[in-house]
């Protein structure tokens, strides 16, 4: 069969039975709200639900990959050497674990004078200071 059909969330309640046997006979639904595709079934069974899932799975990678490709060429990225990448890495790294040096510092700080939890802006302020300190 392999046929596809779009259906509104209204129709998608009143006619449960029927979409199960279009699903059952590999047909496929578009379900749609105030006529905007919101999501799409596909029948499975107990034999093909792990196949289906790792394929749309790898469909979604897909998507994603092409997005950040698309977002690298747009911000002049995508031209960039793997020793640039690699740098690139290895920076975000660097920071990534001075933060972490940084919240452990804040939080070390906290115990010994027994003032508890910061919140997100005390503990931004924190890191800029810390920061000034290091320099």
């Amino acid at each position: 069969m392999d046929a596809l059909k779009f259906l509104s969330m209204r129709e998608l309640r009143a006619s449960t039975g029927e979409i199960k046997e279009f699903l059952a006979g590999n047909g496929r639904i578009v379900v749609t709200n105030n006529s905007k595709p919101v999501a799409f079934m596909v029948g499975v069974d107990e034999s093909t639900l792990e196949e289906t899932l790792d394929d749309w799975r790898k469909v979604r990678g897909f998507r994603i990959l092409r997005a950040l490709q698309q977002r690298a060429k747009e911000n002049g990225l995508s031209d960039m050497t793997l020793d640039e990448i690699n740098a690139e890495i290895a920076i975000s790294r660097m920071e990534r674990r001075e933060v972490l040096d940084i919240l452990h510092q804040i939080q070390m700080d906290s115990i010994k004078k027994g003032t508890g939890t910061l919140s997100m802006a005390e503990i931004d302020e924190e890191i800029a200071a810390f920061r000034l300190e290091k320099k």
